[in-house]
């Protein structure tokens, strides 16, 4: 998401600043400054750098684009259906990895917009940040108290609300 952000500020010609937590890898990182963002390193994991990015947006007046919690984010997500569709392949299931849920997000609402509300999906998360999981099992709206994943920029404490509302939607 960092590097989608700086691309496309770079493109825009619009100076952009992504906040990563400090388990982010070095090799992120330089790929962010390729683009030409100011890249800030803050927070033992992505949810404490998404606060430090929320009050700093509010500081500067500037526009937060949230990583998976928003519905612009969904509906570019739910392309990969219509592409889909529109190759006239209908798939039996659909495997995907699930970090906050905004992909989960778009998919169901690409399914829903294709009317294939019968195609499965089955949502993978990386052991140690399986929010969705948790949430799932407790069927309710809650998180895990922290990232212990090895892969650490893979998940958040707690998924979108729209993504545990899709658990209610889509099978």
């Amino acid at each position: 998401a960092g590097v989608a952000v700086a691309y496309s500020g770079r493109c825009l010609d619009v100076s952009a600043t992504v906040v990563v937590p400090t388990t982010t890898k070095k090799r992120a990182i330089d790929l962010i400054k390729h683009e030409g963002a100011k890249v800030i390193v803050t927070g033992e994991n992505w949810d404490a750098a998404h606060i430090y990015a929320t009050e700093l947006s509010q500081k500067e007046s500037a526009a937060y684009i949230h990583p998976f919690d928003d519905p612009y984010i969904w509906t570019g997500h739910a392309s990969i259906i219509d592409e889909i569709a529109e190759a006239n392949v209908t798939p039996d299931a659909v495997v995907l990895s699930v970090g906050g849920g905004g992909l989960f997000c778009g998919v169901v609402e690409g399914l829903q917009r294709n009317s294939w509300n019968d195609i499965p999906i089955l949502a993978v998360e990386t052991k140690g940040a399986d929010s969705l999981s948790v949430a799932s099992l407790a069927n309710q709206h809650i998180g895990i108290d922290n990232i212990t994943s090895i892969a650490t920029t893979l998940g958040a404490k707690k998924v979108a609300k729209q993504a545990f509302n899709c658990l209610q939607e889509h099978p």
